[in-house]
């Protein structure tokens, strides 16, 4: 992490990206085709390296991706616990305290 600091623009909070992150074994297999089966990628050995380099640039491609999901879902779930006491109180027919600009922010 420390070798890509100097290039990150708005970078996620340390503890997010070290729980949010996923590992995937793979082997080589003769099958024809790369596929991920069971949770392993198996990567064509009859590829040529270039194929090989694009193959996994392209599996390593989805999974940065299902970590990118992840963590926006783990902010999409902070962010409803903080307001759930909106609709709670409505619920509850009490009036709600707060006011306009408080509204436009999630640190009320």
């Amino acid at each position: 992490m420390e070798l890509l600091s100097n290039y990150l623009t708005g970078p996620y909070a340390p503890n997010v990206v070290e729980w949010e992150n996923e590992t995937m074994p793979y082997a080589y297999a003769s099958s024809g085709h790369s596929r991920l089966q069971h949770d392993i990628i198996f990567l064509d050995s009859k590829s040529t390296d270039d194929e090989l380099l694009l193959e996994k640039y392209a599996f390593s491609d989805a999974m940065s991706l299902s970590v990118k999901l992840a963590m926006w879902e783990t902010a999409l779930d902070e962010y409803v616990k903080s307001v759930q006491w909106v609709p709670q109180t409505l619920k509850l027919g009490r009036t709600l305290k707060i006011s306009k600009k408080a509204g436009f922010t999630e640190n009320w």
